[in-house]
C-alpha cells in the first residue's frame, strides 16, 4: 500500500491538508483531513468540530460510528464535549455527549464533569454532573412530593389515598396517589398524614405494589383523642411501569374518620 499527501484540499484556495491511502495499487481514498480552519476530520471532510472521527459505513454492517470533540464557548458557561453516536445520517438516533463544563465566574467549584443524552445535537439534555467539590447532580432522577387537598373518608375497604396536589414531580410519574416507576430500580417512599376525627377504632396503612401489599401493614389505634398522626416509610424494588400506592382501611372507626385534607402528603424518589 501507499500513502498520498494532498495539499490545498478543499474549496477555492482555502483548502486544507488531506491524507490518502491505497492498497495493492488501487485508487487512493482520503482517510484524514486537516481543514483550513485547523479542525481535523478522520474518515470524513467536515470542518465543524475540533476533531471528528467517522467509521466508514463499509466497516459496520449496521451503522456508522461517530465521535466529535468541540468546545462550545458560551462565556463562562463553556463546555468542552465529546459526542458519540452510531448513525451519522439519522438525526433521531440516540447519542451521548461527555466532557467538561465551566461554571459561573463567581464559583469555580461549579465546574466539573458533565453527561448529556438525547436524539439530536439540538435536543441534548444534561442528565449527570459532578462538580469540582464532588457534588453529584442528576436532574432527571425520578422524584415527587404530593399532598391531599381535601379530606378522604376512611372505609373498611383498602382504598388508595388520592394525593392530588403535587409540590413537584420531576419526571411526571405521579398522578392522584399513583406513582409509576419509569425505570427498574430501588425507590424510597414515605407518607405522613393526620386522621380526624379519630377517638375509636383502628386503621391499617400499607404501601402497595400493583394490587398486592408490599410493606408490612402498619396498624394504628386511637388514643381517645380526636386527632391521630400516622407516618410510614418503605424501600421498594420496582420493575419498569410498576405502580406504587398507599392504601388505607379501618374498622370500628369514629363516624366520619378521614385522612385529613391539607395535612397529608407522600413522597418518593429513586435510590438506584
Amino acid at each position: 500500500g501507499e500513502t498520498l499527501l494532498i495539499a490545498n484540499q478543499g474549496a477555492g484556495s482555502t483548502g486544507g491538508l488531506a491524507f490518502a491511502t491505497n492498497t495493492s495499487g488501487g485508487s487512493y481514498n482520503e482517510r484524514m483531513r486537516i481543514n483550513a480552519n485547523g479542525r481535523v476530520s478522520i474518515g470524513g471532510t467536515e470542518d465543524t468540530y475540533d476533531l471528528m472521527i467517522k467509521r466508514p459505513s463499509s466497516a459496520s454492517a449496521t451503522s456508522l460510528v461517530l465521535q466529535r470533540v468541540w468546545n462550545q464557548n458560551q462565556g463562562w458557561t463553556a463546555e468542552a464535549l465529546t459526542e458519540y453516536y452510531t448513525d451519522l445520517d439519522n438525526s433521531s438516533y440516540p447519542r451521548a455527549q461527555v466532557g467538561f463544563y465551566r461554571g459561573d465566574t463567581g464559583d469555580n467549584n461549579s465546574s466539573g464533569f458533565i453527561v448529556k443524552t438525547g436524539t439530536s445535537s439540538a435536543g441534548m439534555a444534561t442528565n449527570f454532573k459532578v462538580n469540582a467539590t464532588g457534588m453529584v447532580e442528576m436532574p432527571k432522577q425520578p422524584a415527587f412530593m404530593a399532598s391531599l387537598s381535601s379530606s378522604q373518608t376512611i372505609t373498611t375497604t383498602n382504598t388508595t389515598i388520592a394525593f392530588n396536589s403535587e409540590s413537584f414531580d420531576r419526571q411526571n410519574n405521579h398522578s392522584n396517589g399513583v406513582f409509576t416507576a419509569p425505570h427498574a430500580g430501588v425507590y424510597l417512599f414515605g407518607v405522613n398524614f393526620l386522621v380526624y376525627p379519630w377517638s375509636t377504632g383502628i386503621i391499617n396503612v400499607g404501601f402497595y405494589l400493583g394490587g398486592s401489599n408490599y410493606s408490612p401493614i402498619v396498624q394504628a389505634g386511637s388514643s381517645a383523642q380526636s386527632h391521630g398522626p400516622v407516618s410510614h416509610q418503605c424501600l421498594i424494588e420496582c420493575a419498569k411501569n410498576d405502580e406504587i400506592t398507599v392504601k388505607i382501611s379501618g374498622s370500628s372507626l369514629t363516624t366520619g374518620a378521614a385522612v385529613y385534607g391539607s395535612q397529608a402528603y407522600w413522597w418518593g424518589y429513586m435510590v438506584g
